[in-house]
């Protein structure tokens, strides 16, 4: 058995100072208090533009001092998302190393969905530029070569966004 007396700590200096006594013996005990965090990082090195699963994520523990507000701290926040660089095994990873999955890249062909109540138009388009689901991108339709913009969908096709605006024109 064993007490502590005369414990002090110092928060900003994450200092204490205290008496360890066990029995008939007192030592004077000084120490540092570090918190651990267990933050996601890479188990191998992936390119930039890779989709991090499940699988490519290790956990480490890091002390407090590594940990800042763009630390990720959650798998979920990365898991399903593209890397904007390359990152090597075991680096920490913060928010702006990531981005949402890009479903439309640009120069690729995707389907031009024009939708009404009562009609639904599709054709080809060429993206002219990259565009992860919900953002607004540009895409040239390849049969009259105009330039139109719309938002990318769950299926990397590209919604018009003018849709009514043609609907209730004509």
């Amino acid at each position: 058995d064993f007490v502590l007396n005369h414990f002090d700590y110092d928060p900003v200096a994450k200092r204490f100072r205290a008496e360890f006594a066990a029995g008939n013996y007192a030592l004077p005990l000084t120490g540092r208090i570090t918190a651990k965090y267990k933050v996601p990082v890479l188990a191998h090195r992936l390119e930039g533009g890779t989709v991090v699963a499940a699988s490519d994520i290790d956990w480490i523990d890091v002390s407090d001092e590594r940990v800042s507000e763009q630390t990720i701290t959650d798998a979920k926040q990365v898991i399903g998302h593209e890397l904007r660089r390359a990152i090597g095994e075991g680096d920490i990873l913060r928010a702006n190393d990531i981005i949402p999955p890009r479903l439309v890249t640009r120069g690729s062909m995707v389907t031009l969905k024009v939708e009404t109540p009562v009609l639904s138009i599709t054709t080809q388009g060429r993206a002219m530029q990259d565009g992860a689901l919900g953002e607004t991108v540009r895409v040239q339709n390849v049969q009259s070569n105009r330039i139109i913009e719309g938002v990318v969908d769950s299926s990397g096709a590209v919604v018009v966004l003018a849709a009514r605006k043609v609907a209730m024109a004509e």
